[in-house]
């Protein structure tokens, strides 16, 4: 089955938007000496990806900082459903960074745990619609990359055309994330302007991603798992807001594959074409399915 996408936009209005980005906006990473992609979750010399450096000191003053900052939220906001958001709002407050967001993958599926705000869930809405982006480079590769407006574009231009048309960020560093022993993820960090991504250290992202690792380590080890409607014990971080409005997309799936026989990486194709193709995310797209807003048989391949 062969499917075809849509542009949100006619290409005569979209093609100005980003002429103007790009001019008033450029950016060399040549010129930043960056080359979009960090071999092994490395790019500053002397430092390793948890952090340490050559003589076997760690980057403390970063990691007592996070640390700092996302236990002070939980005391606020409490529940370890929550913890992910907590984690993504404790970036922005240590890093210069405008918005943060952590997923949980399963093979393609991209399950989102938390953000720190609303321009930062549609990022990660419009990654997983138009099933391209950083992030699943980043965990695809097992590399930190690093993307500014023109690598964007270059690489992903479906979610280049949309993320700049409904953030406000200009550049993306999406890093690995080991948030259990069976379960890969990935840390996005947003930025609204390009040449910022010179100015973040590496080394302090790296320090980050290690904290975020053990927080995510250290919660399952304490409060245990939880069960699931079909009774399958789950972290208790699996239970926030984001990844529980992931599961409408699942039954969307399940919707698409009894009513027209395909495979389950068909229906999520067919999802997500009609959802681009109509404007929408796919999360968009499965609630109104589920909630009969939106008739199936538009669907039909």
């Amino acid at each position: 089955m062969r499917l075809t996408k849509k542009r949100l936009l006619p290409g005569s209005l979209r093609a100005p938007r980003l002429r103007d980005h790009l001019s008033a906006r450029r950016w060399s990473s040549r010129k930043n000496g960056l080359n979009g992609t960090a071999p092994g979750g490395v790019a500053q010399e002397g430092i390793a990806p948890d952090g340490h450096t050559q003589d076997g000191t760690v980057q403390d003053g970063i990691a007592q900082q996070f640390q700092q900052a996302w236990q002070a939220a939980g005391r606020q906001d409490g529940g370890p459903e929550l913890l992910p958001v907590r984690l993504a709002q404790a970036c922005v407050a240590v890093l210069p960074v405008s918005g943060a967001g952590i997923s949980l993958f399963y093979d393609d599926f991209r399950v989102p745990l938390g953000a720190s705000d609303d321009a930062a869930n549609c990022a990660e809405r419009l990654q997983f619609t138009t099933g391209e982006g950083p992030c699943l480079q980043a965990v695809r590769r097992g590399d930190t990359v690093l993307a500014g407006p023109e690598q964007i574009l270059d690489r992903w231009p479906e979610y280049g055309q949309e993320l700049f048309a409904r953030t406000p960020y200009d550049a993306v560093i999406s890093l690995p994330l080991k948030i259990t022993a069976q379960a890969a993820g990935a840390l996005d960090l947003y930025l609204t302007e390009a040449p910022m991504l010179s100015r973040l250290s590496l080394a302090d992202a790296t320090a980050v991603q290690a904290q975020i690792s053990t927080a995510f380590q250290l919660c399952q080890e304490t409060t245990g798992a939880e069960q699931n409607p079909s009774g399958v014990s789950e972290p208790a971080w699996l239970h926030g807001p984001s990844a529980q409005h992931r599961t409408h997309v699942w039954i969307a799936m399940g919707m698409v594959t009894s009513r027209y026989e395909l495979g389950a990486a068909d229906a999520l194709a067919l999802l997500r074409a009609h959802a681009y193709g109509s404007g929408n995310t796919l999360d968009q797209l499965a609630e109104e399915l589920i909630s009969g807003e939106q008739d199936l048989a538009q669907l039909q391949p």
